[in-house]
């Protein structure tokens, strides 16, 4: 590896490492059920959303209870289910 290069990374990676402490992060939230994420989604005015999956977990029913929540509930909703499990 050019040194320069490494020299980049190294520093790079030494500011975040200093950084990493004053940086935003929240806490996350766990949620009981569905309907406190539909609360959610309708308190930050979010109209649509996209859900990412594969064919086999779709096929087996296993997102059908939260995309019935959401189009029930007037949320417009899109599902990708074409990425691949375990991409090489």
């Amino acid at each position: 590896m050019n040194i320069f290069k490494k020299m980049y990374c190294r520093i790079y990676q030494g500011i975040f490492k200093i950084m990493i402490p004053l940086l935003p992060y929240r806490e996350p939230k766990i949620l009981k059920d569905y309907g406190e994420l539909i609360e959610i989604l309708k308190q930050e005015n979010i109209k649509s959303v996209m859900i990412v999956t594969d064919e086999g977990i779709r096929s087996l029913g296993l997102t059908r209870q939260l995309e019935d929540e959401i189009t029930g509930s007037g949320i417009k909703l899109v599902v990708y289910d074409k990425t691949v499990p375990n991409p090489t």
